[in-house]
């Protein structure tokens, strides 16, 4: 049967190969992984599978770039011809009912793809992926279950996303008790067995999907426009969704037409739209930060400072000329004093509606003739004022991004033809400017004092997760410098989310990542491109802190993950490092950062609670439960220091420690 996997049970020789795989697994020989991930990201390469007229046993994976075979990838900015990449296969045998020459094709297709495999270099991992999914199919074919588990084991260390879970999971299930004890007696499927078939790691793995999001037909109630507004990406936060509801539906009726909707959804992207596609000039570029976002341009109007157009960031306003200096700076939005509609001029019977914003340490107020852009203007720029003010009351700049996002719904609201007048429903979506002047909770003068930043990490989500690890990766605090080089903040959350802040901006520039769904317990960066943390399922994630992915992670322990430390070593000139990974039961893993692979391990008896672990002398300290060991590179105890039980009788276990040397 089909289904049957293992040595004793090979598949029926009467089909063909491409029978065997469609009954495997749905598999496309390109640049897209066995299993449809939404954060897949094979796309630079395209295998072709091709079988040869002649006896050519000779596979490679070469360009085919001279037969003009190509596909175009798209890049942002540009589009680049990826070369194919064909893997020649060994002649179909003549007679496909006989048994011995279909096990021999098989034969003959692992060696070649084996081939292409060691011919493909480790920075290739687009076609090592592909070859490594292939092969591990055709193994199962031929009924070579352990050999193609290692090579899905391969697969998961290229990129976690690509590992067939479900397959895997069927081929464990299909073995025999004595298949199933070789690969528990595999070194290197020990891990992959104990998650698949104990732990079921796959069932809160559900298959991520696409989701096309369509709008609404029929009238929403409050909850239905909710789950609408943070589907369509408009509004995140639970609270500000319910508040839009609320003013859209003018405090009478109880629902929200599917026609207001659609319309403040495409007015939304249709912002969106302008503000990706502005392009400001060179001589511009070089007055404003490197982080600046532009969130509103007017119209051409007459200012006080001449022709041109008033543009509004998260920190300024400014005029954009069309003539030399191009750029002046209006106020930035901490000097701002005043905001106040005025009429300038009046022709009879025209009024030309200006508005006059009053400038700290400024003479003569700004005024510019809005017309009737002003009284959306005076809303936004009071808002990004209060945004402005609250960020430095309450030392969170969050407020700042979320008066940038109140700006973007106003202008989209502002845009609707409502039943009520638009501009006077939108001003009530300037919620930071209405809660601005209430009075600040409370909080300790020494505290007051000391603060110096406070991040909302939840700001996003109706219920609060704890933060359970900071990691700070140090660099150059100049907020006018280049981003890559300013200090970062990792805050581990306790979903398994990780979240990155650029600790010189104290802004959140990338959205969250997942690693894995469970606590994580710990985290160390190793150099500046990678930062490794250690989970309670058991499992280290590896995020790739330049493109900011999480798609790797290690397999060998089989409790939750405690500590990790890093040892910097110097050898031959060449300075490397080595990490250290512990369990609560008692495991010590010891691995390769470069190859991402286990080089030793070893594990202390009797052990049920080993919380952390560090290096000093050559040495690994181990805090477990009321004691401290002391160990040597291999694991032999030489130390341990035990804490005796406190007076009143109760025994206090023991979380972490420091070493502190002493100078001598």
């Amino acid at each position: 049967k089909e289904d049957q996997v293992g040595p004793e049970k090979p598949v029926d020789p009467r089909l063909g190969l491409d029978q065997t795989i469609g009954a495997r697994s749905s598999i496309t020989l390109s640049s897209e992984s066995p299993r449809k991930r939404k954060d897949v990201t094979l796309q630079s390469r395209h295998v072709s599978i091709t079988s040869t007229s002649t006896n050519d046993e000779t596979g490679s994976l070469e360009s085919v770039s001279s037969r003009n075979s190509c596909k175009l990838n798209r890049v942002p900015g540009k589009v680049v011809k990826a070369p194919l990449r064909t893997l020649h296969l060994p002649s179909f045998p003549c007679d496909p009912l006989d048994s011995l020459s279909v096990s021999l094709y098989y034969t003959k297709l692992i060696v070649q793809i084996s081939r292409a495999i060691d011919q493909t270099g480790t920075d290739d991992s687009e076609t090592l992926a592909v070859c490594f999914y292939l092969r591990g199919i055709v193994r199962l074919a031929q009924g070579q279950s352990l050999q193609a588990l290692l090579d899905f084991q391969n697969l998961e260390k290229i990129n976690m996303n690509f590992f067939p879970w479900d397959l895997v999971k069927h081929t464990l299930e299909s073995m025999t008790p004595e298949q199933l004890h070789n690969v528990q007696e595999t070194e290197e499927l020990k891990g992959l067995f104990y998650g698949i078939m104990e732990k079921h790691w796959d069932t809160v793995r559900p298959e991520e999907s696409v989701k096309n999001y369509e709008l609404p037909k029929v009238p929403l109630d409050k909850k239905e426009f909710g789950i609408h507004i943070q589907a369509s990406g408009i509004v995140s936060n639970p609270n500000n969704t319910d508040r839009l509801f609320d003013i859209l539906a003018g405090g009478q009726q109880k629902l929200i037409g599917p026609k207001m909707f659609n319309e403040l959804y495409a007015h939304w992207n249709e912002i969106k739209s302008e503000l990706d596609s502005i392009t400001l000039a060179p001589e511009v570029m070089k007055n404003l930060l490197e982080n600046e976002r532009i969130s509103k341009v007017s119209n051409p109007v007459k200012t006080s400072y001449g022709l041109g157009r008033v543009v509004m960031s998260q920190k300024r306003l400014f005029l954009l000329m069309e003539a030399h200096p191009y750029y002046k700076e209006i106020a930035r939005f901490r000097d701002i004093e005043e905001v106040e509609s005025c009429l300038p001029v009046s022709i009879f019977p025209l009024k030309i509606l200006a508005l006059r914003i009053k400038v700290r340490d400024r003479k003569d107020p700004f005024i510019a003739n809005l017309k009737s852009e002003r009284d959306l203007w005076k809303v936004i720029i009071r808002e990004m004022c209060a945004g402005k003010f609250l960020a430095e009351r309450h030392k969170d700049p969050q407020y700042i991004q979320q008066a940038v996002n109140n700006i973007q719904l106003i202008n989209a609201v502002a845009k609707c033809s409502l039943h009520q007048r638009s501009m006077s429903i939108a001003s009530k979506l300037a919620y930071l400017d209405q809660t601005a002047g209430e009075e600040p909770p409370t909080v300790p003068k020494m505290t007051s004092d000391a603060l110096k930043h406070t991040l909302h990490l939840s700001d996003s989500n109706s219920a609060p997760y704890a933060v359970d690890v900071l990691l700070y990766v140090p660099g150059n605090l100049d907020p006018c410098e280049s981003a890559d080089t300013h200090p970062k903040l990792w805050c581990a959350l306790s979903d398994g989310r990780v979240m990155m802040y650029n600790a010189a901006t104290w802004i959140m520039e990338q959205p969250p990542i997942q690693a894995g769904r469970s606590k994580l317990n710990c985290m160390i960066g190793v150099g500046n491109e990678q930062v490794w943390l250690g989970s309670e399922d058991s499992f280290i994630y590896i995020i790739d802190a330049v493109n900011m992915t999480c798609n790797k992670r290690l397999v060998g322990h089989r409790n939750q993950v405690s500590d990790m430390i890093q040892e910097k070593m110097e050898e031959s000139g060449d300075r490397t490092s080595q990490i250290y990974s512990c369990s609560l039961d008692g495991s010590i893993l010891l691995w390769d950062p470069g190859l991402m692979e286990m080089k030793s391990q070893f594990q202390l008896p009797q052990c049920w609670r080993l919380k952390s672990i560090s290096l000093h002398h050559n040495k690994i300290w181990c805090c477990v439960s009321y004691s401290l060991l002391v160990l040597g590179r291999d694991g032999t105890q030489i130390q341990e220091v035990t804490f005796m039980p406190s007076p009143e009788g109760g025994s206090i276990l023991m979380t972490n420690f420091l070493i502190i040397p002493q100078v001598s």
